[in-house]
């Protein structure tokens, strides 16, 4: 196959296309989540399964920003609960849903791969 600068975009549509597409299926997951609100353990496996789905793919990189996001995030959010800024109807712990770390470890690998993506 030729490498010609019509093909290098092709490619290049076609990578981002994909990754669109994996962005807007994982916003459909997460989005149904919503409809399990008061199941803290049901919306942790529908994020733990989102979160499968889009480390598979970039699975090192991935990794770091995931955790990272996660635990900096959560600590953030816990101790503005300690404060009284809001609170959680049902929370599992330190004051948290269960599957916030994992929501905000999401996030973290989208805002990421979206950014790399355009840049």
């Amino acid at each position: 196959m030729l490498n010609t600068p019509l093909a290098e975009n092709f490619k290049m549509k076609r990578k981002r296309g994909k990754e669109l597409a994996l962005y807007l299926f994982g916003f459909i997951i997460c989005s149904a989540a919503i409809t399990l609100l008061h199941n803290n353990l049901a919306i942790a496996g529908v994020f733990l399964t989102a979160s499968f789905l889009l480390l598979r793919h970039d699975s090192q990189k991935s990794d770091f920003y995931f955790y990272i996001g996660a635990a900096l995030l959560s600590l953030h959010e816990a101790v503005i609960v300690r404060f009284g800024a809001w609170h959680y109807q049902n929370p599992s712990i330190l004051g948290l849903p269960v599957w916030l770390p994992l929501m905000y470890g999401l996030v973290a690998v989208v805002m990421r791969r979206i950014a790399k993506l355009y840049a």
